[in-house]
Parts: structure tokens; sequence; C-alpha cells
């Protein structure tokens, strides 16, 4: 199993080099001095000679696998597309690499097992990207709830919005909105109630940003039709 290197820095190396990959790249390059980032990897090969440029870092590979089996890399950050996700974590895992993977593991809860398991068998440390857990406010109000300082909780309600739509790639390998990011929604109503999902409910309506659409395609003019409520949702309260 990777161990800390012999100077006391985690060797770590990041998958995916999009705006998160970036993101976390470049805190591991100068943020974080328990940390050293070793390699990069990409299929875009343009932006990864550009981001490991920008941070100094030489070993670079378009194939991940040549990462995951680096003997002087200790730890993974997967932030690829959504749908390489669970592969790459149980590869990592067969090599020994302790993971850091970005939300979700998968759609498929088959393949989230598969991975989860991998992860078990090896005994490498693993973490999914929950970061709102780690943000200020959201702590305060854990804390506050968790104290009793605003009485006990009967209704949660999050709204989450991002600043401009994904580009039309993203929405190819991933779940969009619902899947990739609605995620945060759940980690975040458990972690502030204190309390596990037990019953779900979810209604919507079908809304189509034109922007998304191929260059065939033309937007509806009907209004949008909503859809059929279907199961339930409620929060056990503690």
């Amino acid at each position: 199993m990777a161990a800390v290197t012999q100077t006391g820095q985690l060797s770590v190396a990041v998958i995916g080099v999009g705006r998160i990959g970036r993101l976390h790249a470049g805190n591991l390059a100068t943020r974080l001095p328990q940390a050293r980032l070793v390699a990069l990897a990409d299929v875009n090969r343009p932006a990864l000679e550009t981001c490991a440029a920008e941070l100094g870092v030489t070993a670079l590979s378009d194939d991940y696998r040549a990462i995951v089996t680096r003997d002087d890399v200790d730890a993974l950050i997967i932030c690829s597309s959504t749908d390489t996700h669970s592969a790459i974590i149980q590869q990592a895992a067969a090599a020994g690499k302790h993971i850091f993977c970005e939300k979700p593991v998968d759609h498929d809860l088959a393949r989230i097992d598969q991975a989860l398991a991998a992860v078990s068998r090896s005994g490498v440390k693993f973490q999914v990207g929950f970061n709102c857990r780690f943000d200020h406010s959201f702590r305060r109000a854990q804390q506050a709830v968790a104290a009793g300082t605003i009485g006990q909780p009967h209704l949660l309600r999050i709204t989450s919005r991002d600043p401009q739509p994904p580009p039309l790639d993203y929405l190819r390998v991933s779940g969009g909105i619902f899947l990739d990011m609605t995620i945060h929604d759940f980690d975040i109503a458990r972690y502030l109630v204190g309390a596990e999902v037990e019953q779900v409910f979810a209604a919507g309506a079908v809304m189509v940003d034109p922007g998304t659409l191929g260059p065939r395609s033309r937007p509806s003019r009907l209004p949008p039709a909503p859809r059929r409520a279907s199961r339930h949702r409620l929060h056990r309260l503690p």
C-alpha cells in the first residue's frame, strides 16, 4: 500500500485536468506543503500540457493507466468524467494507491458496489469529494442544529443552481445537474439533519436549454409538461 514518502510529503497525481482537476492540481502544487504534485493525466493533450507548464509538472500522460502504476505516486485525485470514475477507482485500489474521487462514484449502483468492494479489499484510504461539508457556513449551520440552537428541524429546503449551463460534451457523459450535482444536496441534507433519508418524493418538468441542442434540433414552442410525481422523500428527524 502507498505510504507517505521519507520527506513527510504525500506524492499525488491528478487524473483529469478540466475545471475541477486544475483547481485540485493548483492547490496541491501551491497551497499544501504536506503534498507533492508529481504527475498529471488527461486525454486532452493541449489542456494537459498547459496545466503541466503552469504548475511545473514534468510527468504527464494522456493514458491515466500510466499514472496509476507509477511507483512514485502515493495517492490519486480522480477528476475525469463521471463515466470513468468507478473503473479508475478499481484500478487505483488494485495498485495500492490512496484515492480522492470527485462525485459521483458512478451512475450505476452495481458499478459503485464493485468500486467500493475493490477499495475494501485493498485497504487504501478513499474519499469522495463532498466539499460542502467543509464549507464554513454549512459547518456552522450543522453545529447549530446539533447543539439545539435553532430547535428541532421539521423542514429543510435546499436550492442549488449552477452559474451557467455545462458544455454539451459534459452532458453527454454525465448526469448533468440532476445526477452529478444534486448529490451534494443529498449529502448536505444528511449532514445538516443528522439522519438518513427514508423516503423519496420527486416531481419535475421538461425544460430544455436551446444551447444544449444539436444543430438540427429546435426547441419546442409548447410550455414545459409536468412529469407525474413518483416515489416519496422524507428525512427522519433525530
